[in-house]
């Protein structure tokens, strides 16, 4: 997929942020790799040494810089305990604050 405001490659955080905001991210979920992580008290090293990825490799997924291909992502869910469905979901939005 190219980026969608330059039209130039695969999508960068630079190329989508207009006004603060990010009109990509806010039509397809984003990984909440990093967020159940830190839920879970885990840190960055164990969660790669458990899914067997690197830890260069899971930090650029974390930061959005890398796209996991499915049995990355799959090996991920196993070694923070949920299903593959949960790294997807987008956060609740809290209405009135």
């Amino acid at each position: 997929m190219d980026c969608l405001s330059c039209r130039k490659g695969p999508p960068r955080r630079s190329c989508l942020t207009v006004d603060g905001d990010d009109p990509y991210m806010e039509q397809y979920p984003m990984l909440r790799i990093r967020q159940l992580r830190e839920r879970k008290g885990v840190s960055l090293r164990e969660l790669a040494r458990r899914a067997g990825v690197g830890v260069a490799t899971l930090s650029r997924i974390e930061s959005g810089e890398a796209n996991p291909r499915m049995s990355t992502l799959l090996q991920l869910a196993d070694a923070l305990g949920v299903f593959v469905g949960q790294l997807f979901e987008k956060p609740s939005r809290r209405k009135g604050g």
